[in-house]
């Protein structure tokens, strides 16, 4: 948000904007790809979460797939390869819709100005 001028912010408020149309309509779409781009890496990170769910959630009909996943005997590789593809789906299908929006939200982060 530092990055949205600050004229532009003004002129909305000449225009009679209030401060809750400034944010909506003017910061908000300008901070679209940053908050896409936190909204996936965050999204994959949660459910790839191992640890947690084991230390928080003590019945096991209650951890998430992720737990299992890890826990799958090398005998039964059939069954791995296809709980490993339903489980990818969600996270696929998070980054297939805001691919573009990550990209772009990636590229503006923490780079220099110029």
């Amino acid at each position: 948000m530092r990055r949205i001028p600050v004229a532009l912010i003004e002129s909305a408020k000449l225009d009679g904007a209030n401060e809750w149309h400034v944010f909506w309509d003017i910061c908000l779409p300008q901070c679209r790809s940053a908050l896409y781009s936190v909204a996936i890496l965050v999204f994959i990170d949660y459910w790839n979460m191992v640890e947690q769910p084991l230390i928080l959630l003590p019945d096991a009909d209650m951890q998430p797939l992720s737990v299992y996943l890890s826990t799958i005997n090398a005998g039964e590789i059939g069954i791995a390869f296809a709980v490993a593809v339903i489980y990818m789906i969600p996270g696929l299908l998070m980054f297939l819709h805001g691919e573009a929006y990550l990209v772009e939200g990636i590229a503006h982060s923490g780079s220099v100005k110029g």
